[in-house]
């Protein structure tokens, strides 16, 4: 036992005494550093290192002389191990680098923030406490990077929102795209989607479309933005509708909730060009507009041959209606249109099982019609319905 204890007591000294005789190392290069003997600093500063790889003092030191030497890309190598290690060493030093113009540093230091593997918040907050600090122009820069910092600029969404509203159209497009990188769910926290939905409306054309590219970029994410979007399908330019037609495909993707907004475009009272890119928003949602086909039914009818077509090609990009349309499908049965009655009832029975619940309407059809297709149509539903709820 006393051995072991003897033993243990070998190493902490050991331990210790290594620490130590590091940090005297250490000190000793600093003291040569800060009097302008690199030469003689920088082999000490490596001798700790070959003992301590980790060493974030003496790869701090390192990164300082390599910037007295104005060997910029291995400064910046140097304080980016120095903030994986110990952030609050040199976070301050690796973010000064955006300050250049050169393109290989820009490019470095770009990378180095981006490929971070710890330490990328505390880069993210000295980026932020510079911005509030600058002018429009190193702004921009500056937001530009936080965009390679990736999720890590949720933290600081709360500082970019009011960014949105600056006077300058060039710091505003900057703080979109770094939004766009943010968690979905932290946005919504700070109400920051809606923010950006409001420069769908501005009228710079970049600013407008930069909204809707972050918008979309952040898919589902941004299903907030919908209501806002969706209004701009009337916008009197061109690159607009189609922007937001692009967005709503984007972002209504993985749900359905433009569905509704989309499907009150569809009436005949709408203007025409809003009809069809109403249609074309759905078109390119596809599966996810399955709710749609209920309005989409009658548009195949309609006195406009060019709604017609487009609502025939929108049909057939989104496949099967959604389960909880059949009781707005099952309303077109009472349709005094026997093409509407008829599209309804094969739509009804291509959905089989799922139609469950229109097996009564498409039953009194099949009793009650006065046209001997209509009735034939209605019964050879009712048997698909059946025979594929009878398989489950």
């Amino acid at each position: 036992m006393k051995k072991f204890a003897n033993s243990v007591f070998a190493v902490l000294f050991f331990f210790i005494f290594a620490c130590d005789n590091t940090m005297m190392m250490v000190d000793k290069a600093d003291a040569y550093y800060s009097s302008g003997e690199y030469a003689k600093a920088e082999p000490i500063y490596l001798q700790v290192l070959s003992k301590d790889p980790n060493q974030p003092y003496a790869l701090k030191g390192l990164g300082n002389i390599k910037l007295s030497q104005k060997d910029y890309p291995a400064a910046i190598d140097y304080y980016k191990k120095t903030v994986e290690i110990r952030p609050e060493l040199a976070s301050a030093e690796l973010v000064s680098f955006l300050a250049y113009r050169e393109e290989n540093i820009r490019k470095a230091i770009l990378g180095a923030i981006s490929s971070l593997n710890n330490g990328k918040d505390a880069v993210v907050r000295e980026m932020v406490s510079r911005i509030k600090q600058s002018n429009q122009y190193s702004m921009v820069d500056y937001l530009d990077a936080l965009k390679g910092a990736g999720s890590s600029v949720s933290i600081v969404i709360a500082d970019i929102v009011p960014l949105l509203e600056h006077q300058y159209d060039e710091v505003k497009k900057s703080a979109l795209e770094t939004l766009s990188v943010a968690s979905p769910a932290k946005l919504k926290e700070n109400n920051a989607v809606l923010k950006m939905a409001e420069l769908i409306k501005n009228p710079d054309i970049s600013v407008s479309s930069t909204a809707f590219k972050s918008l979309s970029s952040l898919k589902t994410g941004a299903s907030q933005a919908i209501p806002a979007i969706i209004k701009e399908l009337t916008n009197g330019k061109i690159e607009i509708r189609k922007a937001a037609r692009e967005a709503l495909a984007e972002i209504g993707a993985g749900n359905s909730d433009a569905v509704p907004g989309l499907v009150e475009l569809l009436p005949a009272s709408n203007a025409k060009e809003i009809r069809i890119a109403a249609m074309d928003s759905l078109s390119l949602m596809g599966a996810n507009a399955g709710g749609a086909i209920y309005a989409l039914i009658p548009l195949t009818q309609d006195a406009d041959t060019d709604i017609k077509i487009i609502a025939a090609t929108t049909m057939s990009k989104i496949g099967k209606p959604s389960e909880a349309s059949v009781a707005n499908i099952a309303a077109l049965l009472k349709n005094e249109n026997v093409n509407i009655q008829m599209h309804a009832i094969r739509e009804l029975a291509e959905m089989g099982k799922d139609a469950a619940a229109a097996v009564t309407p498409l039953s009194v059809l099949v009793q009650t019609s006065d046209n001997n297709e209509v009735r034939k149509e209605a019964q050879k539903a009712v048997e698909k319905i059946n025979q594929t709820t009878a398989q489950i």
